[in-house]
Formats: C-alpha cells, structure tokens, sequence
C-alpha cells in the first residue's frame, strides 16, 4: 500500500470548490481511500492524503495523466498560499519481506 500526502495551505474559499473535484479526481484515478484535515493548531494548513495499492500503482497514475486530469490539479494549486509549493511526501507500508516476525 503507498500513501501520498499532500501538505498545504489554502485560503477559506478552498473549503468548497476545489476539493470536491479534487476528492473525485483522486478517486477516479486509482485512490481507494482519500481525506482531507485541516489543522487545529494553524487554520488554513491542509493536509490531502490518499491511499493507492502499490508503488507501481502511484506511478502508473502520473504516467496517465490527462489534460482534464491536469486542470483539476492546477485548479486547487491556485488556492495555495505562500511562495513554496505544497510539500508532497511517498509513504510505503512495509511489504511482507520488511516485517518483524514476532
């Protein structure tokens, strides 16, 4: 299982437009688990995550990339404020040859 986290920080207006279609898209392309937080501790900082089955999963996805695929993406980019882009992080799970045996 691979995670990707997407940490941001969108203006109030992001609440509604952007990320229903985000949610969507991410569904639509493979995702089968998907949520979004807000920070208590500093409103206005999100945090996208969603789950795909593997790592060639998450890499097949950028492969397929459509023109509407990349709209929607630039559409919530446009609601990041600051001067550094959302930060993205890759979390694998550990596969069955990386676990402890108890």
């Amino acid at each position: 299982m691979n995670a990707l986290i997407v940490l941001t920080t969108w203006g109030p207006i992001a609440r509604a437009l952007p990320l229903a279609r985000q949610r969507a898209w991410r569904r639509g392309d493979g995702a089968f688990a998907y949520g979004l937080y807000e920070d208590a501790a500093d409103p206005g900082r999100w945090l996208e995550w969603f789950l795909v089955e593997s790592w060639a999963e998450h890499l097949r996805q950028h492969a397929r990339v459509t023109r509407a695929d990349a709209d929607v993406e630039a559409e919530a980019k446009t609601f990041h404020l600051g001067p550094e882009p959302p930060v993205v992080a890759h979390h694998l799970a550990p596969g069955p040859a990386t676990r402890k045996e108890d």
